[in-house]
């Protein structure tokens, strides 16, 4: 568990700090008009972005799995309903 918990911590890590990088830079050279999706070259790497972010948070959650199981008997089956 402290292994997926580190390895998580240090895939969130990197992504903040490109993150800020990226920002950075578009900040120190007077970049403008890229703050907006309203065009196809940024709307494709924020889509790509969030299915990076998504397999970020998923592997770990796989990796462990759920605590609970649908199909435990003990289920209190009223809180599904």
């Amino acid at each position: 568990m402290t292994r997926v918990l580190s390895s998580v911590g240090a895939s969130i890590f990197s992504l903040a700090y490109s993150v800020i990088g990226i920002e950075m830079t578009l900040y120190w050279n007077s970049i403008t008009g890229v703050y907006t999706i309203n065009t196809t070259g940024q709307l494709i790497p924020f889509v790509i972005g969030l299915a990076g972010l998504a397999e970020i948070v998923y592997e770990p959650v796989k990796l462990v799995g759920y605590p609970i199981s649908l199909h435990h008997s003990t289920l209190d089956r009223s809180i599904l309903s």
